[in-house]
């Protein structure tokens, strides 16, 4: 695949990816120099601290020094202090020199030789010395001045001095080696960046000049087109080498949009003349129309007539609904009230018909008691005629007794029988009062089904009367309507002239466009022939004016020679509009 086939994404991509790529070189090698500089730089550290070590190694020999010398000539143990100090921080720092130089050979050998020789010269050289000055006293100072020339201290001092040389040399020259490292290694970079900076920036303006030459140059000849074509000029033929990416698409696009417009234009031509000859149309139906409008206004105010007095009945209606409404809601309250009474009435009679039972209950008790009372006043007579004269007395009064447990047996019989005709009364009342109930109950109930269908007549009545008064609402605005639409239509009327002048006048804006006589419409010789009148019915889409004018205008019947309009008046009859 060519370059010049790609699209504008992966031209980008490439371009842009090839700068990144090489920066990304640049920082990687600029980053691994500056890493092996902050290597360099911590070594150089590292060295810089064992050089420190060292002076201090030689600072502690020098304490120790002076500290004996001072001693040697005052005698007072004041004067030993640097020498006890210089012998902790000599030990100190040969501990940590050993441990800096550890992975240096050389050194440590060097420092174990100083260590040694340290050991020596003081065992051998300054503890004797000291050791001297102490057993001597202030006038006997021969023997310590003749061991001090002897010179052994300097001696041992002065062979330590040429280690700690020697040590620290090493190391100095450590450091200048790495210091011309890094100068080298800076340089690199430095360079090393200059070239990569010079590099990417001459690929940076290669790849902007090709994508220049490849993008910019189709979107002007782009712009070039549109240009033309803003001017009126669609006679421009537009050439697309590839479309296989945006630039060539775009070209492509307007290739695409300029031979639309063409169509268009030469449509929109023929559809001006057609518009221009059915507005002359549109005109006298709109005529026939206001006519009708005007019409169907009158039969509206005579339907708004008639259903105000329907309004009137309605309303006349729901108000005796509501009376009756409210009159049968007063039977039903009445009903109620009278079911309460006869649930009483039959409540009270229940209770007449127990007292009643309980009242032969009891006279059953009664005429059993006149019963045992005349057995007993007969076992009374029969052992009085036993007893003889003596029992005559307990006999008459035994007879007295049974008269009277007689006569209240029967008096007992009596009250029993109109007890029981009482509680059978009682019963039958009982029974009548509780069908009397039932009835009352049924009574309400029919009262109060009467009320609900009294309730649900008056709201159908009250729904029927906001209908109607809707209904006539609507048919006012319906009327209103209609008015104005009578009004509309002859604004349409106007309107369809000033349709045809802007038909004509449109005819004049397209013909800015140039065309090829090849890409008119074939249709459009019918431009200077007169338009026949035709019954139009419908508008058509500009989209197939083509296809139906032409069928519109060839295939439609004539009007006749008395010029009948677009809906026939003598028909009486409505049409949809």
């Amino acid at each position: 695949m060519k370059f010049s086939h790609l699209k504008i994404a992966p031209r980008l991509y490439f371009g842009f990816g090839a700068v990144i790529a090489l920066l990304i070189v640049l920082v990687i090698i600029a980053c691994t120099n500056l890493a092996k500089t902050n290597e360099a730089n911590q070594r150089n550290i590292h060295t810089y601290q064992v050089l420190d070590e060292v002076s201090s190694i030689l600072e502690s020999l020098i304490n120790i020094e002076t500290g004996q010398r001072g001693f040697s000539l005052s005698g007072k143990p004041a004067s030993l202090e640097p020498y006890k100090q210089g012998k902790l921080s000599l030990r100190q720092h040969l501990d940590k020199a050993k441990a800096l130089t550890a992975d240096n050979a050389e050194q440590q050998l060097r420092l174990q030789q100083l260590d040694q020789n340290q050991q020596s010269w003081i065992s051998s050289a300054i503890d004797p010395a000291i050791q001297l000055r102490t057993d001597s006293s202030d006038s006997q100072m021969e023997g310590v001045v003749a061991d001090e020339q002897l010179g052994k201290g300097k001696q041992g001092m002065d062979a330590m001095r040429g280690l700690i040389s020697s040590i620290a040399a090493a190391e100095q020259t450590l450091l200048t080696q790495r210091e011309a490292s890094a100068a080298t290694l800076q340089a690199q970079t430095q360079w090393t960046l200059i070239g990569g900076g010079i590099t990417t920036a001459a690929l940076a303006m290669l790849i902007a000049f090709w994508l220049a030459r490849n993008i910019v140059t189709p979107i002007r000849e782009a712009v070039e087109l549109a240009k033309k074509v803003a001017q009126g000029d669609l006679t421009v033929q537009v050439m697309v080498a590839s479309t296989s990416n945006e630039t060539g698409e775009l070209l492509a696009a307007l290739r695409d949009m300029n031979t639309a417009l063409v169509t268009v234009v030469g449509e929109v031509r023929l559809g001006t003349d057609t518009i221009a000859a059915a507005s002359g149309q549109i005109a006298s139906g709109n005529l026939e129309l206001s006519s009708r409008t005007e019409a169907q206004a009158s039969a509206l105010e005579q339907t708004a007539s008639s259903m105000d007095e329907l309004t009137g009945t309605v309303k006349q209606n729901a108000d005796n609904a509501r009376q009756a409404n409210v009159l049968a809601m007063s039977a039903s309250e009445v009903a109620i009230k009278g079911g309460v009474v006869v649930t009483q009435v039959v409540d009270t009679m229940s209770s007449i018909n127990a007292s009643s039972k309980k009242i032969s209950d009891i006279i059953g008790v009664i005429d059993g008691i006149a019963f045992q009372t005349n057995i007993l006043a007969l076992n009374a007579a029969v052992e009085a005629a036993r007893a003889g004269e003596q029992g005559r007395g307990f006999a008459v009064v035994a007879s007295e007794v049974r008269n009277l447990a007689q006569r209240s047996a029967s008096a007992a019989k009596e009250i029993k029988t109109l007890i029981a005709d009482s509680v059978e009364k009682v019963e039958v009342g009982t029974r009548l009062v509780d069908q009397a109930g039932t009835t009352m109950n049924q009574i309400v109930d029919s009262v109060r089904h009467v009320t609900d269908i009294m309730v649900e007549i008056t709201a159908a009545t009250q729904e029927q009367t906001s209908g109607i008064d809707q209904i006539n609402q609507a048919i006012i605005a319906m009327d209103n309507a209609t008015q104005q639409n009578a009004a509309l239509v002859e604004e349409a009327a106007a309107a369809a002239q000033s349709l045809q002048d802007q038909a004509n006048s449109l005819v004049q804006v397209v013909s800015v466009f140039h065309l090829h006589a090849a890409d008119l419409p074939a249709a459009i010789a019918l431009d200077k022939r007169p338009a026949a009148p035709a019954k139009v019915t419908t508008v058509r889409r500009a989209s197939a004016v083509k296809a139906a004018v032409a069928s519109t205008l060839s295939s439609k019947p004539r009007r006749n020679a008395t010029n009948t309009p677009l809906l026939a008046a003598d028909s009486g009859e409505w049409h949809e509009f």
